[in-house]
């Protein structure tokens, strides 16, 4: 139990350490709070310029002759301190990138094409960054996606973990839970050397593991399913399908991340078998929508056939929080992975519906004593809630927490002589 207990809790402190770094460093540092002036992506084993935003304001009055166009290549990128060197992955250009600021000029060296075929070195004087702005909208549906729905996640999962560890079912729920609080986390390139990796791998893991811990935890609660009952062996196919993701998964993203040489010999290899990563990254994404999908069919027909008036109550409130929640989520994860664009509307209408499934589950937890959990409620939490050190520490947790994205969102509205860093986009 102490093992199990362990395990859980460092899965916690992963995502705990993997969200509050991307929140620190675009809410409180100086970093990600500036873009670049152009578009970039990767094509084959080089970095290539897609787009240049002339009538961004720093290339106003700007009077250097060149510009990066669309097709150049990028080799190096230099800061306003000459600190910087080869771009050769995602990591890279995150590192080099993150000192660039909206004060000074920094040196982009690139690799232009030329009419004969051949390219030719080009060190370009780049202006500084554009400062981001959010409209209302985005400022709710970022604070929602970096705090509301971790926060919910992380919470019902730890909230689970501490109080049932032996129970099978439990721990499977706080997995699950845990799982969620990293998806749609930030990109981590520019991360700190060694936290960058592991929070690298904490977000592959849980982005692709969450759709099966979904199914498998639904398929088993509280008792097994009709679904497993009549299609025993889809459980097989589903890991097996989660893990085949989640390997290739792993190779792709550390390999565009550390180097695009090596990014580029994956592609060589899924080319030669007839295969692509956009054609792979589909399949699995629909094998994910319907792992979940199957899930919610398993909860809803287990809500049906609850004996007992009690067990139905619980069951109910879960599979409409399940269903409320997880159909936006798997409908976002379709439409991320297909690369479309979505309105910030729908993210802001999206991600309180998606937060409404770790509300419900712990909504059932504390109020119909799923999984049994009772004496924590009646002797630990209540006297706890009410004890004066709790609403002390309670009290200095809110108005920390008000203070950081007050004094954030001053600091992004209002004009700013400091320093912003670029965002790596």
């Amino acid at each position: 139990m102490k093992r199990r207990l362990l395990g859980l809790l460092v899965v916690a402190c992963l995502v705990l350490a993997y969200r509050g770094t991307g929140n620190y460093l675009r809410y409180l540092s100086a970093d990600l709070r500036s873009t670049l002036p152009m578009a970039v992506a990767r094509e084959g084993e080089h970095f290539v310029v897609q787009a240049v935003d002339l009538e961004a304001a720093p290339f106003h009055g700007w009077g250097q002759p060149d510009r990066p166009q669309p097709g150049d290549r990028v080799l190096e990128i230099y800061d306003h301190n000459g600190a910087g060197g080869p771009v050769r992955g995602l990591f890279d250009y995150g590192r080099y990138i993150k000192p660039i600021n909206v004060r000074e000029p920094w040196t982009l060296v690139v690799s232009r094409p030329c009419t004969d075929g051949a390219y030719e070195r080009f060190a370009v004087k780049m202006p500084p960054s554009v400062r981001l702005r959010w409209t209302p909208a985005e400022w709710l549906a970022n604070l929602a996606i970096d705090f509301y729905l971790p926060f919910l996640a992380a919470m019902a999962g730890l909230l689970i973990a501490l109080v049932r560890p032996r129970d099978d079912q439990a721990c499977l729920a706080a997995l699950l839970f845990m799982a969620l609080g990293v998806t749609m986390g930030p990109g981590v390139s520019q991360f700190p050397p060694v936290l960058r990796e592991m929070s690298l791998f904490v977000e592959v893991t849980g982005s692709h593991f969450l759709p099966y811990l979904v199914f498998l935890f639904f398929l088993r609660f509280p008792t097994r399913s009709p679904v497993d009952q009549h299609v025993p062996w889809l459980n097989a196919v589903f890991l097996a399908v989660t893990l085949a993701a989640w390997g290739a998964s792993l190779v792709w993203d550390f390999s565009k991340h550390v180097s695009f040489a090596a990014a580029s010999r994956v592609d060589a290899t899924l080319s030669a078998a007839g295969l692509t990563v956009g054609a792979l990254e589909s399949v699995f994404t629909a094998l994910g929508a319907l792992m979940i999908l199957v899930a919610l069919v398993s909860v809803v027909l287990n809500a049906r056939r609850a004996a007992s008036a009690d067990e139905r109550r619980r069951l109910r409130i879960i599979a409409v929080g399940a269903v409320a929640g997880l159909l936006p989520a798997a409908i976002l994860l379709a439409l991320a992975t297909a690369r479309v664009k979505v309105p910030i509307g729908v993210w802001v209408v999206g991600i309180p519906l998606i937060g409404l499934f770790p509300l419900s589950f712990a909504y059932a937890v504390v109020r119909h004593r799923v999984f049994g959990i009772r004496l924590i409620l009646r002797r630990g939490l209540k006297y706890a809630l009410v004890s004066r050190g709790f609403l002390v520490a309670e009290a200095a947790v809110i108005f920390l927490a008000l203070l950081w994205v007050a004094g954030s969102l001053f600091s992004w509205l209002g004009p700013q002589p400091g320093v912003a860093a670029a965002s790596a986009g």
